[in-house]
């Protein structure tokens, strides 16, 4: 008869792990890296951005690397809608400033980006929507001051390269 009752609290052979979230901790019990769907934010400097992703926390709370669904980029501590839905690999500084990124948006856009502390710097951009291909390198300017997009041709940046697909 105890052999029956025991049977029934032995763990069953299940090959896929099913849970909403993990945070992993490091050795003083920090949060370090969160994954979820969206992932949780105890231990996140940033309580704005839940997205289904894998976040790398730096040793104060702020985002360093997000794999996955992208949120909005922090520009001098305010967020910024991003133009589409982003799915990539962003890195932060250490202020959890969004500062490169390697993504696809949701407007049929590819972009490979580094970026200055305040504005973009190197873009690598593919827009399936204009069939342009091209690479963008901006002059450093005063924050806020954007002119126009690479897809335009116009503003502070210049066009190192361009092909459209025909």
């Amino acid at each position: 008869m105890l052999g029956v009752v025991l049977t029934g609290f032995v763990a069953r052979k299940t090959e896929y792990l099913h849970v909403r979230g993990i945070t992993i901790t490091d050795a003083a019990g920090k949060p370090r890296i969160l994954i979820g769907a969206p992932n949780e934010t105890t231990g996140r400097q940033r309580k704005d951005a839940p997205t289904a992703s894998l976040v790398v926390l730096g040793p104060d709370g702020q985002d360093r690397v997000i794999l996955g669904v992208a949120p909005d980029p922090v520009l001098q501590g305010k967020a910024y809608p991003r133009i589409a839905a982003s799915y990539g690999l962003t890195m932060h500084d250490k202020t959890g400033q969004e500062r490169s990124g390697m993504s696809f948006l949701d407007n049929g856009r590819g972009v490979i980006a580094l970026d200055r502390q305040n504005q973009d710097a190197v873009e690598m951009i593919v827009n399936d929507k204009t069939g342009i291909a091209g690479l963008t390198m901006s002059y450093e300017r005063p924050f806020g001051q954007y002119r126009g997009h690479p897809d335009r041709h116009q503003g502070y940046g210049r066009l190192v390269g361009l092909i459209r697909y025909t």
